[in-house]
């Protein structure tokens, strides 16, 4: 029987981990940079969330991994796709939900599933990080405030500066000219994340999407792309709870590993 299992979700830009028991409780999770030793991160991860539930690594019957890294997870048993796992992390979290709609630190990623949690149709932006995370973070970066300021600069804004390129490269430079041009800040930064939402919702619209439709990533603890995208999409929007929100893909990972055990698959 699965006692426990943990789900790694190795992202372009972090690394995450949660813990469950049988019953799908959630017992501890972890969150780690990346960087370019994704096997290192997962490892460190999965020690910081084995110690905040009070397990060793031996204790876990299933390690499953997901995301962009998962197969460079060396404690894995099994991996799976991002999609996969968010679609099951989605239907824990909220058992009614028909779509899924993740925006990541590079990746946007959309899809939509029947009653059973097989994908239907889905979309995601492999080739371009316009409207992701790293997006915002280049355009904080640029206006010299840190990610915890964004949201307040934002909320200043009065006539959000438009933002029409499509390409992260050519937003960047955009943006520059915007303060050359004596645009203010806190308009710039409306308008940044008033583009990720409207690219987020442009790959929504080529998957399709079936009520309820459950948001996820690391974009959304920018509380204004959150009510940004609840205004745009209206009812049926299901928001995880703030500490869950990046952790949909690796709660969906775990409960893979508790349903199906140690099969691997790609």
């Amino acid at each position: 029987m699965t006692r426990f299992a943990a789900g790694i979700d190795l992202g372009a830009a972090c690394t995450k981990v949660i813990i469950i028991d049988a019953d799908g409780e959630v017992l501890a999770r972890s969150l780690e940079k990346t960087g370019f030793q994704p096997d290192r991160a997962a490892a460190r991860c999965l020690a910081g969330a084995l110690e905040a539930a009070g397990l060793a690594q031996d204790d876990l019957s299933v390690v499953v991994s997901t995301g962009f890294a998962r197969h460079l997870a060396s404690m894995r048993h099994r991996a799976v796709t991002e999609l996969t796992a968010a679609t099951h992390g989605a239907r824990l979290l909220f058992p009614a939900a028909g779509s899924v709609l993740d925006l990541g630190g590079q990746t946007i990623k959309a899809c939509r599933f029947d009653e059973r949690g097989r994908i239907l149709a889905f979309r995601l932006n492999e080739k371009c990080a316009s409207g992701t995370g790293a997006f915002l973070e280049r355009t904080a970066r640029i206006m010299g405030v840190g990610l915890d300021q964004v949201d307040a600069l934002a909320r200043q804004s009065l006539h959000p500066a438009p933002i029409s390129s499509v390409c992260a490269v050519f937003a960047e430079s955009e943006i520059i000219s915007q303060l050359m041009q004596a645009v203010l800040p806190q308009d710039i930064m409306q308008g940044a994340l008033i583009a990720c939402v409207e690219r987020a919702l442009q790959i929504l619209r080529q998957a399709g999407r079936q009520d309820e439709l459950v948001l996820a990533g690391g974009v959304l603890h920018f509380a204004t792309a959150a009510e940004l995208l609840q205004q745009k999409l209206g009812s049926q929007v299901r928001l995880p709870a703030d500490g869950m929100r990046q952790f949909v893909a690796a709660l969906g990972a775990a409960l893979i590993g508790i349903r199906f055990g140690k099969e691997v698959s790609s």
